[in-house]
């Protein structure tokens, strides 16, 4: 506690005093004296100590000031955070000491506590006491977080996180807005654009006039944005291929009956199909033909209308018993148009979702892409709109920022360069966090967990904070290992400016370099939350119990041995989608191929831009042509997945298997008997759930301005169901206590079931055996989310070839659980499936069947096939960057 006091009562109960002066205004601003009491007594100079000496003390303040001061007193900060007695989650009453202004590692095995130490815990707690300097009237808006559970904490400074968790899936927010940069630019363009001569607006070639403010180049304000796509810079048009989904059949006969959408305007006897039959009889054409035999002259006028011409239209209408006859003049708009207006006119109140499926997505027609108004376009520096260095690589618009600086006065430049100066500063934060390939209009709702976390971590990178103390989740997911180096060194930067650091890691060469490291196991869920190993990596490798110390200890990765007979697959040619340049490959079936290069190389874009929306459209989509879907029964994409944000769902409800588990309680002798059907033993139906709570099993309350708090329901004692469904049992367990299972638990018990026993191996296969049935969905990770998603499209893949494409399946693993996977690809491989992966896990690399390699870099570096082939091919090309990493971890013994 810090005080400014005078009264000299006071002053004597202090443990510590500051004195300044000697005296006010311009004789003061000088430390005088510091220390206890008696040491600001003892100082001649000091105003203070002279005045306490004055002053009638009784003899027991006497004997006060005379004495030492309290024995609690310390003049430094403890060196470490020290939390004892952690229960938070499934963490086993531990005690952590965490290092100041040192990097700390924490890792383990999936699911052995290291978000519930680092996030639920260090940062919730940080977070809390920060807010507790709020107002009660703050608090209760901004949310306190649920309180983690411990004994004791002592040295906590303020904390950060800087998690992969993606603020959601709004369209108007880019890296610039997220980051502040476009907001500087804004200002930039507000003070000293001018205006581009060719645009019709007054004044041609003057400066912008006051007054004109920075929210004219803001796509997020109604002054600066595009007027047709309301700043979105993409619209929704009509899509024919989905709108007419039966094309041998006539428009006004079940051509468009696949759809809501295409059943209303296709009506024989409504309005629409009545107009364009009059349109047909007018231009001598036949619309009850099939729409395939229709000449693409009929097509177009079908879709497109026939501008400003009038037709006498007669509607035979027909309401079930009621039928009549309709006269009246109209044009003929088009299908597409009509479509087009109902989904602006729905979409404003989310009504326009379902039309989506007759939709599809394209860059504006009006601003092109830079969600602009012309107004706002019209102005320049050095002859560039804000929109085109918005939409510039970052690496192509740092070296660009010192010439715009040629078209300014003398006198205007100073001014001018401190804003290019900050914006120079700023993106280069994001250079040196791998994401130089990125622009300032990149929707923030594209970005992988891993660029976001770079992207949020690029700012505080620039802030000058110190004293912080930082939580990291895998700072390099997602980034190619020749990109770690960089990036460790920057936040070996940010340690050094006087923060802590902590970071939740599996890559080998994070926890190597780590100061400190935590090690947590032995296994997941109930089996981890307690310390293994605690210390340098020198005691973590020596320590018999520590499984990451036994992996960092291996000497090489070895190359797999048995690679499959791959067979012809799918042929993309000149793909431009993005950055890719031109780009064509084959990507072979019938085998596991890794699709590798460094961040921004055109991975995503490749796998689920071009050959995901091509298998999705029927059509090749970011490229010129694209063959081979004739040999896949299905093509399933798995993406990573953002944290759930449903507190009700669970892992069993997600991956469907709850269905079969409710069927075997159905079958009960005790269910027969009640008469329950399947919906009974369900804690989101009313027929099941506990009414007090809703099927939750608790309850919240509200403590408006403190964290709610959650207690168990005593209607239903936490088991989320009424009583009376609770008397049935199969094998001695309710239908409540298979869900307080874990998946590894509940294989064995379902051993016999093998529609139950079957999926629940997938679980522990991919590394979530630890996860409880009915623990709620967010309270997954994002790592653990994204493998839940993929166990779920893996339990009932059906018959004939499927390719599966996956987006870094390896994504929140420890090296531990990475056998379990792989064995699971090669199972799925062997049953003639074809996986595609993009990963940056040198083990999964190594054992693929082939490799695509894009680069050489990112942004519009990249794009290309740098290297493709089998993983000893791709060791022989002396531009891989990924070849030349996999030389360096590859097992000198390694067979081919």
């Amino acid at each position: 506690m810090i005080i400014i006091e005078h009264h000299p009562e006071l002053i004597l109960a202090a443990d510590h005093i500051v004195d300044l002066g000697p005296g006010s205004g311009k004789e003061g601003g000088t430390v005088v004296a510091t220390g206890y009491p008696e040491e600001i007594m003892n100082t001649r100079k000091s105003p203070t100590g002279q005045a306490l000496k004055r002053h009638k003390w009784t003899k027991a303040q006497m004997h006060q000031f005379t004495t030492s001061p309290p024995h609690h007193f310390t003049s430094s900060p403890p060196h470490h955070i020290t939390f004892s007695g952690i229960t938070t989650n499934n963490l086993k009453r531990i005690t952590v000491r965490i290092p100041h202004e040192k990097i700390t590692v924490i890792t383990g095995v999936s699911g052995s506590g290291k978000s519930s130490l680092a996030f639920d815990t260090i940062y919730a707690e940080g977070q809390n006491r920060y807010l507790e300097s709020f107002s009660a009237y703050a608090r209760a808006q901004i949310g306190i977080k649920e309180k983690p559970d411990f004994d004791e904490v002592s040295g906590l400074t303020p904390t950060f996180a800087v998690d992969q968790r993606n603020p959601g899936s709004n369209p108007r927010s880019t890296v610039g807005t997220f980051t502040g940069i476009y907001d500087i630019l804004r200002l930039l363009y507000a003070r000293y654009a001018i205006r581009d001569s060719r645009f019709a607006i007054p004044d041609p070639g003057s400066r912008i006039p006051d007054p004109v403010l920075s929210t004219l180049f803001s796509f997020n304000n109604q002054q600066g944005a595009c007027v047709d796509c309301d700043g979105l810079g993409t619209m929704w048009v009509c899509n024919p291929e989905k709108l007419i989904t039966n094309p041998e059949k006539p428009l006004s006969d079940g051509a468009m009956d696949g759809t809501r959408t295409g059943r209303f305007y296709g009506e024989s006897h409504g309005q629409y199909i009545s107009t364009l039959n009059a349109v047909g009889a007018r231009h001598d054409i036949d619309f009850s033909n099939p729409w395939a035999e229709l000449s693409e002259e009929a097509k177009q006028l079908a879709l497109e209308g026939s501008g400003e011409e009038v037709y006498d239209i007669t509607w035979r209408f027909r309401r079930k018993e009621r039928t009549g006859e309709h006269h009246f003049k109209g044009k003929w708009i088009g299908l597409a148009a009509l479509v087009e207006n109902e989904y602006k006119r729905k979409h404003a109140d989310h009504r326009g979702e379902e039309m989506k499926s007759v939709m599809k997505e394209i860059g504006c027609l009006t601003c092109h892409g830079s969600r602009l108004s012309n107004k706002a376009l019209a102005y320049r520096l050095n002859g560039y709109p804000i929109s085109t260095l918005a939409g510039l690589p970052v690496n192509q618009l740092v070296p660009l920022l010192p010439n715009l600086l040629d078209q300014f006065p003398e006198q205007n430049q100073k001014a001018a360069l401190l804003l290019i100066n900050e914006l120079q500063h700023r993106l280069k934060m994001l250079v040196e966090m791998g994401l130089n390939y990125l622009s300032l209009n990149r929707p923030v709702e594209t970005l992988s967990g891993g660029e976001f976390q770079r992207v949020k971590l690029s700012g505080q990178m620039g802030s000058g904070l110190n004293g912080i103390t930082y939580i990291l989740d895998e700072p390099t997911a997602g980034l190619h290992p020749s990109d770690t180096e960089p990036l460790l060194n920057r936040i070996k930067q940010l340690q050094k400016s006087g923060n802590t650091i902590v970071m939740v890691e599996h890559d080998p060469e994070v926890i190597r370099q780590a100061d400190f490291i935590l090690d947590l196991g032995p296994g997941a869920g109930k089996d981890g939350g307690e310390i293994i190993s605690s210390g340098t990596l020198e005691d973590l490798v020596k320590d018999p119990r520590s499984v990451t110390g036994k992996y960092l200890k291996r000497q090489g990765l070895k190359v797999t041995s048995n690679i499959r007979q791959l067979t012809s697959g799918i042929q993309i040619a000149d793909a431009t989608m993005h950055n890719l340049d031109h780009l064509s490959v084959n990507i072979p079936s019938n085998g596991i191929i890794a699709i590798t290069g460094v961040s921004g190389s055109g991975k995503s874009t490749l796998l689920y831009d071009v050959l995901y929306a091509s298998w999705e459209q029927h059509s090749p989509q970011g490229c010129k042509a694209i063959s081979g879907f004739h040999h896949f029964k299905e093509v399933v994409a798995v993406r990573q997945k953002r944290q759930f944000g449903d507190n009700r769902g669970t892992p069993v409800t997600y991956s469907g298997i709850f269905d079969h588990i409710r069927n075997l309680f159905t079958r009960s002798d005790k269910a027969l008997e009640m008469g329950l059907k399947k919906s009974h033993f369900s804690f989101i139906s009313p027929d099941g759930r506990c009414e007090t709570c809703n099927g939750s099993g608790e309850l919240r309350i509200s403590m408006d301005f403190m964290a709610d708090i959650k207690i168990p329901c005593e209607t239903c004692s936490g088991t989320r169901y009424q009583e009376v469904i609770l008397q049935c049992a199969y094998r001695k367990k309710t239908i409540a206590d298979v869900l307080q299972l874990s998946f590894q638990e509940a294989e064995r018990f379902f051993e016999d079931q093998e529609k139950i026993a079957g999926p629940m191996k997938l679980f522990s296969q991919i590394g979530l055996g630890y996860l409880r049935l009915g623990q709620p969905l967010s309270s997954l990770s994002a790592g653990e989310s994204q493998r839940l998603t993929l166990a779920k499209e893996l339990i009932t893949p059906g018959q004939g070839s499927i390719m599966f494409l996956f987006d870094e399946p390896s994504s929140g693993l420890h090296a531990a659980d990475l056998p379990a996977l792989i064995t699971l690809l090669d199972e799925l491989a062997d049953q003639g499936h074809t996986l595609v992966m993009i990963e940056h896990n040198p083990e999964l690399i190594l054992h693929a069947d082939w490799l695509i390699d894009l680069g050489p870099d990112g942004g519009d570096q990249g794009g290309k096939v740098v290297a493709q082939g089998t993983v000893e091919e791709i060791l022989a090309y002396p531009d891989s960057k990924t070849g030349k990493f996999l030389a360096k971890v590859k097992s000198p013994t390694a067979e081919s």
